[in-house]
């Protein structure tokens, strides 16, 4: 358990050095400790001594690119008790501007007169009071009472032409009973930005006023304005500013790189140039060449199923228990699952609101005996295999039970843990321990995984090796090896997409029933997985009209396929979902949505924002970013998959012609949709209420959409499906596979 605190305009400070300080007093070694979560970031202190003594513990480093909120926390390990006294926070140098008295909790003047740090002014006169306890975001309120005109309470912040071109979210909490008098402003320069208008209901409303500084700015005056005299009551605010540029050279070179590729594939001489050689490179060999007899035995899908299961393997091994994204908590739910307790179970403890399921107290001595919350973002301790071998046998003494809380994963359907289930069902009738049981799971996990990317190479009639490539990402064979419910997600969006290409590509006579009802029941499991991807149903469109008797009947197919993922996941929502407590401190998700349907047009800067703050992360972690993100491949491993995927997918990916334009353009709408509604769904239920950017997005969620993607920009000018450079494919992706295995083991052993 830990004693925390949020700092949420923590990307103010990026690049500022800090150092964070608290009095502990413990009586045992190795329970406390001071940790602070920057984005992906991790920053320790050392162990209190357990002398039962006051220690004076501190943590320091620099607050990394790309973090928008700081997690301070003070921690007791592994059921201890341990005492906190004062805290402290200094950074150095001090941001470059900031709003004084966020939470009007000074009042030096009196309470007759404005917060400290902010005036009353405006076109008109009135008077400021401090108000009651209890207003969002604040220590008091603050009530504003205009006598005629308008009335503002304001704060300036100087130095505004150092913020030149940068955007900005200035958000206030404020209450008032008359529509349309309320509103947020901020003046910059010759500029002027408001938010929406306040809807006069008495309730506390969060506005928020965005926009960029001008060129010409010289201050910053961000205010909540009452017009014509109203009477309104502010609470809390919150004032962001989009972190300076860096300089970004990787992206710079990566940029120039593809900007180079599209030139050179313009013009029409360069184009059949680099055709040529690449022809003559890269010919199929002819008879009697030494690697002939490879070539002709090499497929993709038999390279899947071997790299696959050797790697997975290595992977489900040689990672330490736990130690993937979010794996004890899905362990846990699967375990539930295999018992045939498929809703999750909401208790309150302490007046607060927890969902999870009764657990074998023998599950979390094991967890603590492997070392769970020792090793994730300490890469100086190792993983002890002494640990593993002594838990093997222990027992699992399943009458003895505790309530185990699984956040996020109380809210998936039971679909993503079945193979876990079935694994960790048959191991719990042979009585095995809780290790052995988080074994089989993986091995279940893995083995589905081999079985169903198999398949989905082995149907699709083009683009095979673009799958192969896509399925052998190291984190996606990482994921294999792990109890995740990704895995299940991963293989049963390839398997679809697969079968739609197969539907459209593999031969001109109609569809049959059961193939109708293949594609049918995919697309049904894959939504009830992640409700998001049920736009993938739209790549029914792909399939000619002819072979489902004519465009009435493809578009009653599609309404009737997407209606039911619809109504599935309204029913899922109403059985197991909607009286879920917030899985993230400031986070609502009806407050939430009211924001986005009240300002639409703001979601499309917040996705950019996104994008710029978190792009870089995205693409690391789709490739590879392994345990619990802290085990982050090489730069070069990374851009180098990454290129080869682009180069392979644009000259071997498909025999020419056979993708319209209208096609790529579908497949690109369909992959930008669900990534949108993924990062969209994090929005509501992860993010803090009127944040400029999404938190809680992973690049490993991009893995069920790369297939479309990558299939969009799929060319065949020199060969087709790959096959002229598939010993070279496989040879990369082996060199790809066994580097990210040495760098586990680099992190947990060595």
């Amino acid at each position: 358990m830990a004693l925390y605190q949020d700092v949420d305009d923590a990307h103010l400070a990026i690049g500022h050095a800090f150092k964070f300080e608290a009095w502990v007093r413990a009586t045992s070694p190795g329970v406390a400790q001071l940790t602070i979560n920057a984005g992906q970031r991790l920053f320790t202190s050392g162990w209190h001594s357990g002398s039962g003594g006051w220690e004076l513990l501190t943590s320091a480093g620099t607050v990394p690119p790309g973090v928008t909120t700081l997690r301070f926390h003070a921690w007791a390990r592994n059921r201890s008790e341990v005492e906190v006294g004062g805290f402290s926070l200094w950074l150095d140098p001090a941001p470059d501007t900031a709003l004084r008295n966020l939470d009007l909790a000074a009042w030096s003047g009196g309470e007759d007169a404005p917060p400290d740090g902010w005036g009353l002014g405006g076109e008109g006169s009135g008077a400021v009071r401090r108000g009651p306890r209890g207003a969002p975001g604040a220590a008091f309120a603050a009530i504003v009472a205009g006598t005629r005109g308008d009335v503002a309470l304001y704060q300036d912040l100087g130095d505004a032409h150092l913020l030149a071109g940068r955007r900005f979210s200035f958000q206030t909490w404020v209450r008032t009973e008359t529509a349309e008098a309320v509103q947020l402003a901020v003046s910059s320069g010759s500029s002027r930005f408001f938010s929406r208008w306040h809807p006069g209901d008495g309730a506390w409303e969060l506005l928020i006023a965005n926009g960029a500084v001008p060129k010409d700015a010289r201050t910053l005056r961000v205010d909540a304005r009452a017009r014509s005299g109203s009477l309104m009551e502010v609470g809390g605010s919150a004032l962001w500013i989009e972190p300076a540029p860096h300089s970004g050279r990787q992206w710079i070179a990566l940029g120039a790189l593809v900007l180079c590729l599209a030139v050179g594939l313009l013009i029409p001489t360069t184009r059949r140039a680099a055709f040529d050689v690449l022809r003559r490179e890269l010919q199929p060999a002819s008879s009697g060449r030494p690697l002939d007899g490879g070539r002709r035995w090499l497929s993709p899908e038999r390279f899947l199923l071997v790299a696959g299961s050797l790697a997975g393997l290595a992977f489900a091994l040689l990672t330490p228990p736990l130690q993937t994204p979010d794996e004890p908590a899905h362990f846990f739910r699967a375990f539930a699952v295999s018992e045939g307790r498929v809703l999750p179970e909401i208790r309150v403890i302490d007046g607060r609101q927890f969902v999870g399921a009764r657990i074998p107290k023998s599950f979390l001595r094991m967890q603590d005996a492997v070392g769970l919350w020792e090793l994730p973002f300490h890469p100086e301790r190792k993983f002890d295999p002494d640990s593993r071998l002594a838990q093997l046998s222990k027992p699992l003494a399943a009458e003895d039970r505790e309530f185990i809380d699984f956040g996020a994963p109380s809210r998936y359907a039971p679909i993503p843990y079945l193979p876990q289930a079935l694994a960790i069902a048959a191991g719990r009738v042979a009585g095995l321990s809780p290790l052995v049981l988080l074994y089989l799971a993986r091995m279940a996990n893995l083995l589905c995984w081999v079985a169903g990317m198999w398949f989905a190479i082995r149907i699709v009639p083009v683009f095979k090796w673009g799958l192969a490539l896509l399925a052998l990402s190291p984190m996606s064979v990482f994921l294999a090896g792990s109890a995740s419910p990704d895995v299940v997600t991963n293989w049963l969006s390839f398997v679809l997409v697969a079968a739609f290409l197969n539907a459209t590509f593999g031969g001109d006579t109609p569809l049959r029933r059961v193939e109708i009802a293949r594609l049918v029941l995919l697309a049904f499991l894959l939504s009830l997985c992640k409700q998001v991807y049920f736009v993938l149903s739209l790549m029914l469109l792909l399939v000619p009209a002819r072979k489902l008797r004519g465009v009435p009947r493809r578009a009653l197919l599609l309404a009737g396929l997407v209606a039911l993922q619809l109504a599935a996941t309204v029913v899922w929502t109403d059985l197991a979902i909607k009286d879920h407590p917030a899985l993230h401190a400031g986070s609502n998700p009806a407050e939430q949505m009211a924001l986005v349907l009240g300002d639409p047009l703001r979601m499309i800067g917040v996705l950019l924002r996104t994008h710029r703050v978190y792009g870089s992360f995205y693409l690391s972690s789709f490739v590879g970013n392994l345990g619990w993100l802290d085990v982050a491949l090489p730069h070069w491993l990374i851009v180098s998959y990454l290129f080869v995927a682009l180069i392979s997918s644009i000259f071997f990916g498909i025999p020419r012609g056979i993708l319209k334009a209208s096609h790529r353009l579908l497949l690109l709408a369909i992959a930008a949709s669900a990534w949108s509604m993924v990062l969209g769904y994090h929005y509501l239920i992860w993010t803090k209420v009127g944040a400029p950017v999404i938190d809680g997005g992973m690049g490993r969620y991009l893995i069920p959409l790369s297939p479309l993607a990558f299939l969009a920009i799929a060319g065949g000018s020199v060969g087709s499906s790959g096959e002229p450079i598939k010993l070279r494919l496989a040879a990369f992706l082996s060199l790809v596979l066994g580097s990210a295995l040495f760098y586990t083991v680099q992190r947990y052993y060595a």
